[in-house]
């Protein structure tokens, strides 16, 4: 690939800002000060991200899958479509796709150092804008220029402080509320909960996967405040699993009373997925009753073609390598009963490449790991101040069961020393982070 020096000094000046994605500890409650303020910023700008509809999701887990689901499912519709995700696993172009093709280089330069320009003189007297908000802007003014229909929009931390949250969508989606960032959210679930639907607007139709009674009552009460239509997973549609086969493709039906389309298909793994899927296609039921045109052929379509990287993402066979970027309690637990399902080799070694981050629920993700696998080697994503030590996490595994796995802190030789100790039939598991899931990956391209 040719070096592309415009680029590499437009990411310079991009990660000289501040990025939370780095911290250990973030001040969220400062955050609601500055949203205004990008309010404001955006409109002084054009108000780019008025120029197409939006699709806006949050929600603990399941949010990027439901992007991908939905924005394939669009583009099968025929529509010019963006999607803006975070965080990425190689490039940072990954967050910036428009028709599923991420954002180019050059033009990414291109863009990015005119708002610079542009940008100046209004920071001199509010704020530097952080490393998240200015890729929020750069998503915002790119979908424009690139005359974009629609775009989805995937929300970075929380829902209410989060600075996609200027936005105003034509439908928003909470897919899952669970225990995360607890320290900046809330510790119950009726509180994260509550944080998530800071993105529910009035006039704004909500789709929810939110399954808990505790957080879908504080769902319930925030949408019926703002006076919108909400749709729930369970109540007004649900999909229901197919039987499932050994490396055999997702296939389940969606049921409402509007609709009930069966089987669907989708070459991924997992009745969460399937989930997922149908809060894409509740979506796409609400965007019809305000006049897009997505039929049928356009869903099956959108869901044949979808590929979810680092999410149960099978890389190689013999042995069977499945990258999954799982970080919290609940996502582990989903993974397994995949693996419960897909991976049905008696006479096989179940080994796990566990890595994390120090403000995870190591300790409940580790209880669910521990019961499923046969061996763990402990790891950490290179470079990452927020990485767990292996060390650590090897303890909190054996205060659940003595004798379960080993330490390899450098992520490329504890990789290597999984494939040394599993044979064909044998199964490599990589989860804990989407950092360990993006780092053993590109090993694997080398």
């Amino acid at each position: 690939m040719t070096p592309n020096p415009e680029y590499h000094e437009a990411v310079a000046w991009l990660e000289n800002r501040i990025n939370y994605e780095t911290f250990q500890a973030i001040p969220y409650t400062e955050l609601e000060n500055r949203l205004t303020a990008f309010r404001g910023l955006l409109e002084f700008l054009g108000s780019p991200d008025r120029k197409y509809a939006v699709v806006h999701v949050a929600g603990t887990k399941g949010k990027g899958s439901t992007c991908i689901l939905l924005e394939q499912i669009l583009h099968q519709a025929g529509y010019r479509t963006g999607r803006f995700s975070s965080p990425h696993l190689h490039s940072l172009m990954e967050r910036f796709t428009i028709d599923g093709v991420h954002c180019e280089e050059s033009l990414f330069a291109e863009i990015l150092f005119d708002l610079k320009n542009r940008i100046e003189n209004w920071e001199s007297t509010h704020f530097l804008l952080t490393y998240f908000e200015l890729t929020t802007l750069f998503a915002f003014e790119y979908f424009a220029r690139q005359n974009v229909e629609i775009a989805v929009v995937e929300v970075g931390l929380g829902g209410r402080l989060d600075s996609t949250n200027v936005c105003l969508p034509a439908v928003s989606i909470i897919t899952s509320i669970s225990y995360d960032h607890v320290e900046l959210l809330g510790p119950t679930l009726a509180d994260i909960a509550r944080e998530k639907a800071g993105i529910i607007k009035p006039g704004v139709p909500v789709v929810s996967g939110v399954r808990d009674q505790e957080p879908a009552n504080a769902i319930r009460t925030i949408a019926a405040s703002r006076g919108v239509p909400l749709r729930e997973w369970g109540r007004d549609f649900s999909s229901q699993l197919c039987l499932q086969g050994a490396n055999s493709p997702l296939t389940f039906d969606f049921l409402s009373p509007s609709r009930c389309w069966m089987p669907l298909e989708s070459p991924v793994w997992g009745e969460h997925q399937a989930r997922n899927a149908s809060l894409a296609i509740a979506a796409t039921m609400l965007l019809e009753e305000q006049g897009w045109n997505i039929p049928e052929e356009a869903v099956r379509r959108g869901l044949q073609s979808v590929r979810l990287p680092a999410r149960v993402e099978i890389r190689s066979q013999n042995p069977l390598v499945i990258v999954d970027g799982a970080h919290n309690r609940e996502s582990v637990r989903e993974l397994v009963e995949t693996l419960k399902v897909h991976y049905r080799n008696e006479k096989g070694e179940k080994i796990l490449l566990f890595g994390s981050m120090l403000d995870k629920d190591n300790d409940g993700m580790l209880q669910e790991l521990v019961q499923y696998f046969d061996w763990i080697i402990f790891t950490q994503p290179s470079g990452n101040p927020r990485a767990c030590p292996a060390q650590k996490l090897y303890e909190i595994a054996i205060s659940h069961k003595p004798e379960i796995g080993e330490t390899v802190p450098n992520a490329a030789q504890a990789f290597a020393k999984a494939t040394t100790l599993a044979g064909a039939d044998d199964l490599i598991c990589v989860t804990g982070s989407f950092y360990l899931a993006a780092e053993i990956r590109s090993i694997q391209s080398r």
